[in-house]
């Protein structure tokens, strides 16, 4: 119990270099546990971007199929009639 009461008294005398000190280490650990977690953090974050990719599936036109029809022949009969002048 000596001891304890000999650091308490020298850590109470100069304050500013208690706090860099203890900053310093908190600090420490702070970056140690991060860069330890981040490998896992990552390979999870690019597991799910990965799961949610999408293809994109053209139809046999070459249009875009999203599910919808297309109407028929809603861009032939528009050409057609630009041919016949009208």
């Amino acid at each position: 119990m000596k001891y304890a009461r000999l650091v308490l008294a020298n850590l109470g005398r100069n304050k500013l270099r208690t706090a860099l000190t203890g900053g310093a280490i908190m600090l420490a650990v702070l970056l140690v546990c991060v860069l330890l977690t981040m490998p896992a953090g990552l390979d999870a974050f690019l597991n799910n971007i990965a799961s949610n990719t999408r293809i994109s599936v053209h139809n046999k036109a070459g249009g875009r199929s999203t599910g919808w029809p297309r109407p028929a022949r809603s861009c032939g009969s528009a050409a057609r009639s630009r041919r016949r002048g009208g």
